[in-house]
């Protein structure tokens, strides 16, 4: 734990570093290594989150088993944006009042 602080604390120091001519290569450089750091993590974790992850049962059943969720939903307050909604939603009877 003492050293993920470690971590957050240098992170906020090295956001809120201002760039000067004197310390701009070591900035750019230590800005590089961080942002390295995180990408590899969230590879890692993204890779393990994948690995862990039951399929989505997207079958027909499940489907309209799902839309009864949707049945009150007020879509005429969303007419003038129902283009945005997904194709998926399109399997579910829509009402608008």
């Amino acid at each position: 734990m003492d050293e993920e602080w470690k971590r957050m604390k240098r992170c906020i120091g090295l956001a809120n570093t201002v760039s000067t001519e004197s310390n701009g290569p070591a900035l750019k450089e230590r800005t590089r290594t961080a942002i390295g750091r995180i990408v590899d993590t969230c590879r890692v974790e993204r890779k393990r989150t994948r690995a862990i992850q039951t399929a989505t049962d997207l079958s027909d059943e499940a489907v309209c088993k799902a839309s009864r969720w949707t049945d009150r939903l007020p879509l005429a307050d969303y007419d003038s944006i129902i283009h945005l909604v997904p194709r998926l939603v399109n399997v579910v009877t829509v009402r608008i009042f």
